[in-house]
């Protein structure tokens, strides 16, 4: 098995003279023997463990990568249970941030695969162990899928939100996708959600949140082509993409940030006391060096009121 690092620390607010100062609780590394890459894509918590996931690379049978689990005590920071994928019609490769802890005490986490670009879903136990395992093909067949997000709703029903679009015919628009499966695996809906920029053929990472009223809050952002010669074309753009839907798929509610002169990619929110939302993620302005196109990137946080309008927005 090749090396598995992982570092995490935990940081404890301090009293006293210095009320807002923080210290390491713990800060663990955990290897095996030699160097590789390993990846840390998710970390939850319950009251007894934190349960970590990523993706790592094997040698055998043949070099590829693979998923790595971990349960760990949260008093002792020890790897109470320990796993690799390396199976490679089970590579679990966790390449998203998509890992919960489900209600019946187990574990749902997404993957990617690279061969048939379908998405898997698989049910852990607290060992790592698959008790439930599948995978859905993308459609249309010529196509990728890429795995974001996962929630489970009241009835034990899960929710994956996934982008999927051609990678034969690349003007073919990448669409959000969200899936209703059922907690024995069985495949329920779809719903296909288009850009509505015409420009943008691209989805990047989204987010997804289950309402009180039904409804599903989606996030992502949304890339047009851009060329690397100044002045870009009029599709040089990406864009922030929010926006609420009903149990039909319809759009109820939207918010597309601007698209002039910057890109805003900020596709990961969070709900407000005020019934607004946050988000959060990068800004990029488009400048010019010599003939080229230069990309220049900053913190971004906006925040939408409850009617989605923006109310303000800070870079860094």
């Amino acid at each position: 098995m090749k090396t598995i690092i992982f570092i995490y620390s935990i940081i404890a607010l301090l009293n006293g003279y210095c009320p807002l100062a923080a210290q390491t609780y713990f800060n663990e590394v955990y290897r095996t023997d030699t160097n590789v890459a390993t990846i840390i894509r998710s970390i939850v918590h319950t009251d007894t463990a934190w349960y970590v996931t990523g993706v790592t690379t094997v040698s055998e049978p043949i070099q590829h990568n693979a998923g790595w689990f971990a349960r760990i005590n949260p008093n002792t920071a020890q790897i109470e249970a320990s796993k690799v994928y390396t199976d490679t019609l089970k590579a679990m490769e966790m390449w998203g941030d998509c890992l919960i802890a489900t209600k019946q005490g187990g574990l749902a986490t997404l993957s990617r695969s690279m061969t048939d670009h379908s998405f898997s879903f698989a049910i852990l136990d607290a060992n790592g162990d698959t008790t439930m395992y599948r995978t859905y093909p993308s459609t249309p067949v010529n196509s990728f899928a890429e795995p974001t997000d996962i929630e489970q709703d009241a009835d034990n029903n899960y929710y994956i939100l996934t982008s999927v679009g051609a990678y034969i015919n690349p003007p073919d628009s990448t669409k959000i996708t969200l899936v209703k499966i059922a907690p024995t695996g069985e495949e329920l809906k779809r719903w296909v959600f288009p850009s509505p920029d015409p420009y943008c053929t691209y989805k990047g990472p989204s987010d997804l949140y289950l309402m009180p009223n039904g409804h599903f809050l989606i996030s992502a952002f949304v890339v047009g082509p851009c060329s690397v010669y100044y002045p870009p074309s009029d599709s040089c753009r990406a864009r922030t993409w929010i926006f609420e839907a009903d149990s039909l798929g319809n759009i109820v509610k939207q918010y597309l940030s601007s698209a002039p002169d910057r890109y805003v990619m900020a596709a990961k929110l969070t709900l407000t006391r005020d019934g607004g939302i946050v988000f959060s993620g990068k800004e990029t302005f488009i400048g010019q060096s010599n003939s080229y196109v230069v990309f220049r990137d900053r913190q971004y946080i906006g925040k939408l009121d409850s009617t989605y309008q923006l109310e303000w927005e800070y870079v860094n």
